[in-house]
């Protein structure tokens, strides 16, 4: 059954005694009603700064009543479902190892895999980074920007005995006080600790109503997309958890963008793109100079992939598969880019093919390596993930058919040009339009998990430029993808 709320617990600092998580029990999974336009936070500091200490000033009657809920259930080591704007996270108290083991066993997560810790405002993030640490110019930066938001940061965790005590700062604007050491297994025994301020006020009132510090991965199934709706959360993780704190379909659609400007003095690394830009963070930083000024470099585009670092990665998505539905993925590049060619090639395509031929060389392969796929049936079904204003798009359908993948629709058949037997039907899924760079980025999930759950056998993603959010997109696609394919249009 769900954990019932306990009074007063929601004031309380320290936690109370484990409650059995999964496996060793199961739940009654229960989606908590909120108004996330009720929610408004007070600052009772004297600083200046409004994210040195959020307190919660107001939620309304049912608001406050289901977040009491999720923190007795967090206080009990219980794993919480909550909405940010990037995606769902699945949260537990980040100063308890065996809260976090309950975020691993519900979503089947290996140990190894780093957990990012959230925080409502500054005062709890200075609690968990080690004593004396003060971060580099450029954080300062990009926190006074981007926080609460879809940025996460590399820290070095709050340890005992670990002290910093040998940097300079002209500002005491942020300095860890490490008073709140952290578990191993939050950071998989590494020095360092991802760190975030969500900013959807849900998120932050749950931190701010429980006074805990959260871990929390996204919460799905491990190597599931990652859930942008309640739904979502439900179908992966119901029976897992007791609650799920329902808040809609999240803003941004893919995870925070993780930087390291520890690791490597006079460098900040983004180790995994996400809903904050390169080109954000550069615009950001670009008034920096002298000894604060930093060289931005993207692993994986402007750093070469190390097998040693992903074998025991310091953030999230590094290592294992991700992001991957039931049905096999496959990415069409169209090849009059001269950048999606390139990245085609590097995904392993080796050579360039017309749409129809493309498609239908994936479903012989799909039929031959699943003899049975067709055993009644009297066709196979495609799920097709494109923008659809697009040169493919043009290609693939005449304007009226074109315009039928501006929402998942009806399925209707596709000639191929070799004769093939097998009958394909396409599924369209708009990843919107050119002109709408956001949109692949908050439909990618969704639609992979739509089209899955429709049950189609394949699903063809039509690549999105590498610039802007289409970086972290094509980041998740290229992760769930098992091929790459150059297509001419």
């Amino acid at each position: 059954m769900a954990t019932k709320a306990r009074e007063g617990e929601a004031s309380s600092s320290s936690s109370s005694s484990s409650a059995p998580a999964y496996p060793d029990r199961t739940f009654d999974t229960i989606v908590l009603p909120t108004d996330s336009d009720l929610v408004t936070f007070s600052d009772p500091s004297s600083s200046n700064e409004p994210l040195r200490r959020a307190r919660l000033a107001a939620a309304g009657p049912t608001t406050t009543s289901s977040l009491r809920e999720a923190s007795s259930a967090l206080r009990q080591d219980l794993p919480v479902a909550f909405p940010t704007e990037t995606v769902y996270g699945l949260s537990a108290n980040a100063l308890s190892s065996s809260a976090c083991k309950a975020i691993f066993a519900a979503k089947g997560r290996p140990q190894d895999n780093p957990l990012i810790v959230h925080v409502c405002d500054l005062e709890m993030a200075e609690e968990i980074v080690a004593e004396g640490w003060v971060p580099p110019p450029c954080y300062e930066e990009l926190m006074r920007r981007f926080w609460p938001g879809g940025i996460t940061f590399l820290m070095p965790a709050a340890r005992p005995g670990v002290t910093y005590s040998d940097q300079s700062s002209s500002s005491s604007w942020f300095q860890g006080k490490g008073t709140s050491p952290l578990p191993l297994l939050v950071t998989s025994n590494h020095p360092l600790v991802g760190i975030r301020m969500p900013s959807h006020p849900l998120a932050r009132a749950l931190i701010a109503h429980s006074r805990l510090p959260l871990a929390a991965p996204s919460a799905n199934a491990s190597g599931r997309p990652s859930p942008t709706t309640a739904q979502h959360v439900l179908h992966d993780l119901k029976g897992r958890i007791p609650y799920v704190l329902g808040g809609g379909a999240s803003s941004q659609g893919v995870e925070s963008t993780v930087v390291d400007g520890v690791t490597e003095p006079g460098e900040l690394r983004v180790l995994r793109p996400g809903a904050v830009s390169p080109e954000e963070i550069e615009e950001c930083l670009s008034g920096l100079s002298g000894e604060g000024a930093v060289r931005l470099r993207v692993y994986g585009r402007d750093m070469v992939r190390q097998e040693a670092f992903e074998a025991a990665p310091t953030t999230p998505g590094m290592k294992y598969r991700h992001y991957s539905p039931t049905a096999p993925v496959v990415v069409f590049v169209p090849s009059k880019e001269a950048r999606y060619a390139k990245a085609a090639a590097n995904g392993g395509s080796s050579s360039i093919a017309g749409w129809s031929q493309a498609l239908s060389k994936e479903v012989q392969a799909l039929v031959a390596a699943k003899p049975d796929l067709l055993d009644g049936k009297a066709s196979v079904h495609v799920g097709l993930m494109l923008l659809t204003d697009s040169a493919l798009a043009q290609a693939m359908f005449a304007p009226e058919e074109a315009e039928m993948a501006a929402a998942t629709g009806p399925a209707f058949p596709l000639s191929l040009d070799d004769g093939s037997q097998a009958h394909i039907l396409i599924q369209p899924f708009s990843l919107g339009r050119l002109s709408q760079p956001h949109l692949p980025a908050r439909r990618l999930f969704s639609g992979l998990r739509s089209l899955d759950e429709g049950g189609v056998n394949l699903i063809v993603v039509e690549a999105v430029e590498e610039k802007g959010i289409g970086l972290a997109v094509m980041n998740r696609v290229g992760k769930a993808a098992g091929g790459t394919v150059a297509v001419s249009v």
